[in-house]
């Protein structure tokens, strides 16, 4: 995280940032993701990996979450865009003690366009990924089945009865893993779970055992079958430490972390979230982004964690406004 050498910041709302550790709200125009560097917690923008994903107008909406921004829509034969974490997030261990369990949220619904039976896609969904390149986790759909799953693959395959249509739903996993690195990392998956009553009971129906580790990158992607195209929409990409987080919980009414290179403001920034445009710089008043500072936050330890950016809070030379 960069600064500004401005001496205003903005202040938290009421809402609680609480401890999420990613969040993409794809708030960008419509057209291609590639180049995309909005949302919380990445370290880059969306990479393009064969050809790009889209961003399309409107957002899912789902009753009880909060949401901005538009929707990622992933078709046209096979697309995949990549992007990496700040960090690499784990469950507890002796090298690594950030979290016991980690949960991960997305909005997702069959596109409105789209004329292909999802029953023959082959993949579609959002999926955490490792350093070494092997995929952690993904949700969405398992394989050709037409329904609302998470897989790890060619380890755990774990489908519901919902289909996959037009209706936005939430789906939710919980990774439960015991730092070991072997197959006992339990994944409890739920679709459209009660958001106003705390965390659910968890479906043994709907858990599976997958070899657990770290992540430090999420995809995006979908392949074909039999040379057959689709179009599937996600939205609201959640990463954090409880339910409430994932679901409930708003990250910010706006953040700006200054993730830019180094330079004079300029209106091609424009990251962060729950912002209109990029920052305009009008004379006579030149403003830069610097080298990014560490200590200024240290104060709001109430409402922030070391593990996640402290983008709003009140200390003279740690973030700005637009």
């Amino acid at each position: 995280m960069n600064h500004i050498a401005l001496g205003l910041s903005l202040a938290a709302s009421s809402i609680a940032f609480g401890q999420v550790l990613a969040y993409e709200p794809f708030e960008y125009p419509a057209g291609n993701l590639s180049g995309k560097a909005g949302g919380l917690g990445f370290a880059e923008a969306w990479d393009q990996a064969v050809s790009t994903n889209s961003v399309s107008s409107s957002s899912l909406d789902f009753p009880g979450v909060p949401n901005i921004g538009n929707r990622l829509t992933e078709g046209g034969n096979y697309a995949e865009n990549i992007r990496s974490l700040a960090q690499t997030w784990a469950p507890a261990d002796a090298d690594n003690p950030v979290a016991t369990e980690i949960w991960m949220s997305i909005h997702a619904a069959v596109n409105e366009d789209n004329t292909h039976d999802p029953f023959f896609e082959c993949f579609t969904g959002v999926t955490l990924v490792r350093e070494n390149g092997d995929e952690a986790l993904r949700l969405g759909q398992a394989w050709s089945d037409g329904v609302w799953g998470f897989s790890q693959p060619f380890v755990s395959d774990v489908r519901s009865t919902v289909n996959m249509d037009t209706t936005t739903r939430l789906l939710v996993v919980r990774m439960l893993d015991p730092g070991t690195g072997a197959q006992d990392c339990l994944v409890d998956f739920w679709v459209d779970p009660p958001v106003d009553g705390g965390e659910p009971v968890a479906d043994p129906s709907l858990s599976a055992l997958i070899f657990g580790g770290g992540f430090n990158r999420v995809k995006v992607a979908s392949g074909n079958n039999g040379g057959a195209t689709w179009l599937t929409d996600y939205d609201e990409i959640r990463i954090g430490v409880s339910f409430e987080e994932v679901t409930t919980g708003t990250p910010s009414i706006a953040y700006e972390g200054f993730d830019y290179t180094e330079a004079d403001v300029e209106s091609n920034m424009n990251g962060g979230i729950g912002f209109s445009g990029g920052w305009s710089d009008p004379p006579p008043v030149n403003r830069t982004v610097t080298q990014g500072i560490s200590t200024a936050c240290s104060a709001w330890s109430s409402m922030c964690n070391s593990n996640a950016p402290c983008g709003f809070a009140l200390s003279g030379a740690c973030e700005s406004i637009r």
